[in-house]
């Protein structure tokens, strides 16, 4: 979870910078510094934004399998008290 956040709080970050140099007026002379350093904001975005797609293992396959067995226990004790019919 803490990582989670950590990338959020980064990916944010990233926005807000990326957001500044797209709304000021580069200097004179500083456009091949601003375009490396845009290019180098959008690779860390790209590369972030995959970051979730990564985890749909943990975050949603994981559980269901958990929550799966616990409903086929659940459904096994009611059949053996009689309160389900197979």
């Amino acid at each position: 979870m803490a990582l989670a956040r950590r990338l959020i709080k980064e990916a944010s970050a990233l926005r807000d910078r990326a957001a500044r140099y797209t709304r000021a007026k580069p200097a004179p002379g500083a456009r091949h510094a601003l375009r490396q350093e845009a290019r180098a904001l959008l690779d860390d975005a790209r590369r972030c934004y995959g970051t979730r797609d990564d985890n749909v293992a943990l975050n949603f396959i994981w559980p269901a399998g958990l929550v799966r067995r616990a409903l086929l226990e659940c459904g096994r004790r009611l059949a053996a008290r009689g309160a389900l019919a197979h």
